[in-house]
């Protein structure tokens, strides 16, 4: 596939290259692309499998679903670290795989059914331009004010619109 697009309903899916945004030499084997988790455990229907086997469980809840199968139980080692693991998040919880690939599989329907977005990253001659700019900007601050409080002023003014900005093209 030369163009690495991959269409499927309303979503295009453009595949992860080893240079994408802030991901410099990274391995881009296969197709991947950019996760975007509609969330923790919590975010999907959980029954046990004790549940399961002793009938406890209503059949409407397996009607029109995806059905994973698997362990969530740390002591299977199949944990991962996602974005929802940092200090930010309030939650140092590791991710099991089962939930990872129920977001993968929720990116995906979701993208392609409902026309839900994905995460893509800005063209490369978009991020040097951003670059330029923040450098022409600092540059241009630092020999427009003397004092050294106007620098701190115009830096930090020149730092909150640009995490705006970032802010909002990520929505």
């Amino acid at each position: 596939m030369k163009d690495k697009k991959l269409p499927l309903g309303k979503a295009v899916f453009k595949r992860f290259t080893g240079n994408d945004g802030g991901y410099i030499g990274s391995d881009s084997g296969g197709y991947q692309v950019f996760l975007n988790y509609r969330g923790q455990q919590d975010n999907f229907l959980n029954f046990s499998f004790t549940d399961v086997l002793k009938n406890n469980i209503s059949p409407d809840s397996f009607s029109d679903r995806l059905v994973f199968i698997g362990t969530t139980a740390e002591s299977i080692n199949d944990l991962h670290y996602t974005p929802y693991s940092g200090k930010l998040s309030n939650s140092s919880e590791m991710m099991p795989g089962v939930v990872i690939h129920a977001n993968i599989a929720s990116q995906i329907l979701s993208s392609a059914l409902e026309g839900r977005p994905l995460i893509s990253v800005c063209p490369d001659s978009v991020e040097w331009l951003e670059i330029y700019m923040m450098a022409l900007i600092g540059t241009g601050i630092s020999w427009w004010f003397k004092s050294m409080r106007m620098i701190l002023f115009g830096l930090l003014f020149v730092s909150g619109c640009v995490l705006g900005a970032s802010y909002l093209a990520f929505l």
